[in-house]
């Protein structure tokens, strides 16, 4: 089912434009999209565009490339390759995420959560390359995916927040955990040397 304003459906455009300026009204709208296929289709071609922005503002492996002697078609190919496992990444990172939604009272199944997260990159995806401002793009799709979890999940603020907080928590705690063990055991050869 094609989410519509109205009775016409909304363009790709539309949908960009209404995500981006009107967060609420347009999570309350797509409450009506079955299943995540138009997300997918979304999210999809916004990575692609993302991943194309990055490589024309940082060239730098297709320079590194041709040092190398290789042909830049090698470079297109990790192109694709990047935007094939990032979309393959995304259902397993959606996955993760959808344990806390759960756990923390959503109401609706998996379809909902991906939806949130597929929408809500959408800041990430059109200017997180954009060279150090890209951090406060990525922070507004923070900020999307509680308002379009609280929406699609029928959560709380407060539980979409922690829906989005615990599991980064738990990654970056991980994170840290390995790099400390990592670089205990380098400190303790050395000085066992």
């Amino acid at each position: 089912m094609a989410l519509s304003k109205g009775k016409v459906p909304m363009s790709f455009v539309e949908k960009i434009k209404e995500v981006l300026l009107s967060p609420t009204a347009f999570f309350t709208a797509i409450k009506r999209e079955q299943g995540i296929k138009e997300a997918l289709v979304y999210v999809s071609i916004l990575s692609l565009v993302s991943i194309i922005l990055n490589y024309a503002i940082n060239p730098k492996v297709f320079s590194e490339l041709a040092a190398l002697g290789l042909p830049s078609s090698i470079g297109i190919g990790i192109i694709a390759l990047i935007w094939v496992l990032g979309i393959l990444l995304n259902f397993l990172v959606v996955g993760f995420f959808h344990i806390f939604v759960m756990l923390l009272g959503g109401k609706e199944g998996y379809g909902a959560t991906y939806r949130a997260f597929a929408y809500a990159a959408t800041p990430t995806n059109l200017f997180g390359w954009i060279p150090l401002i890209g951090i406060l793009f990525s922070l507004w799709s923070l900020y999307l995916n509680v308002k379009g979890l609280s929406i699609l999940q029928h959560m709380s603020t407060g539980r979409a927040l922690a829906a989005i907080v615990i599991p980064i928590a738990i990654i970056l705690i991980l994170i840290f955990t390995f790099a400390f063990a990592i670089l205990a055991a380098i400190l303790y050869g050395a000085a066992r040397q």
